[in-house]
């Protein structure tokens, strides 16, 4: 009948059209991956790069101020421009990124994507660019005769190039599940640490070579700041070899020898006792708030937990082995019982 009919088709339930299924399937999928990252996605790397478009506005505006409108020499107005075009690039690239994370179609197609990682690898080699040039003190851009002179423009630059890294290292972990942190890690003690001392060691080299170069070749110091510098040069020098060699091992061979390290770290960490009170003391190189200066005590801080490091290992590793070894002793169980010459019955 038609009534039975009719009952029969309000019971069916109403057909989704195929666009709409599509949509919504979609959207699942976003928010499940979005989920599935957790707050790294929507929370931590968003606020990165807030952070990063913060920096970059300061590095902009301290780049555009940092040379005088008299000012003539060609090597600063050309530095300038270096600085000026990549935060400005900076700038428009963290901008995209944190609207694109405010609304889901543009979020879809760049957050967690490879168009992100893209931007996130220029702005990495911009701010590179940009630090290698307002921190070199042979340009006087951010730092003249190795003292910061324009803070804004100097430190913002590296708190942009290494928010940066972060957003990268996070990226990698949330689109490819590459955990570099927990790799570098789980690959071995202590690499992170030597890899990070083997940075500050090239640093510490680097402007050491640079404020030589800039001083001591035509005599504009006296011997005794040039002897500093040279102490500096060989100490980076020095730090940078023995890092690499025990980088090399823990890379290649899944760890360095123990006596390596503790002699390592123990020689670098007195090395740079020397050298903080040498190089950062009144008459030496890295005596204005510089890179020598910074780098130079974040290299001793480095060995001085290298040494704490190497040390608790020291100490709990014959502990660990008096506890396996009782351990063991406790799995063996009882000594087997035997019966002596008197009759009596004994433990072997």
């Amino acid at each position: 009948s038609e009534a039975g009919r009719d009952r029969k088709q309000k019971q069916q339930p109403a057909q989704i059209p195929i666009g709409l299924q599509v949509r919504k399937r979609r959207e699942k999928e976003i928010m499940s991956h979005h989920m599935d990252n957790g707050p790294d996605v929507l929370g931590e790397r968003f606020i990165h790069w807030c952070m990063c478009f913060t920096f970059s506005v300061v590095t902009l505006g301290s780049a555009i101020e940092a040379v005088a409108e008299e000012e003539e020499d060609s090597t600063l107005i050309s530095q300038q421009r270096w600085a000026t075009i990549g935060s400005a690039v900076q700038l428009l690239f963290s901008l995209g990124i944190v609207i694109a994370h405010l609304f889901p179609g543009p979020a879809e197609k760049v957050v967690g994507t490879k168009v992100e990682g893209f931007i996130t690898l220029v702005y990495i080699a911009l701010g590179a660019v940009i630090v290698y040039v307002v921190s070199n003190s042979s340009d006087g851009l951010a730092v003249v005769n190795g003292a910061v002179r324009a803070g804004n423009l100097y430190y913002f630059s590296w708190a942009g190039l290494v928010t940066s890294i972060m957003i990268f290292v996070a990226y990698l972990r949330s689109s490819y599940q590459i955990d570099v942190a927990g790799a570098i890690k789980d690959r071995s003690p202590r690499l992170t640490q030597w890899s990070a001392f083997l940075v500050s060691s090239l640093v510490v080299m680097a402007c050491g070579a640079d404020i030589y170069n800039d001083f001591c070749d035509d005599g504009a110091k006296g011997q005794k700041f040039c002897n500093r510098t040279t102490f500096a040069i060989v100490l980076g020098t020095f730090g940078t070899l023995l890092a690499l060699i025990t980088v090399a091992y823990k890379v290649g061979r899944g760890d360095a020898p123990f006596i390596l390290e503790v002699v390592f770290s123990a020689l670098m960490c007195v090395s740079y006792a020397f050298g903080v009170a040498f190089i950062t003391s009144e008459e030496g190189p890295g005596a204005p708030l510089g890179n020598l200066y910074y780098f130079s005590w974040i290299s001793f801080l480095i060995t001085f937990f290298l040494v704490s490091s190497c040390y608790e290992e020291y100490q709990t590793g014959p502990a660990t082995n008096s506890d396996e070894n009782f351990q063991s002793s406790d799995q063996r169980g009882p000594e087997p019982e035997f019966e002596n010459s008197d009759g009596n019955v004994g433990e072997g």
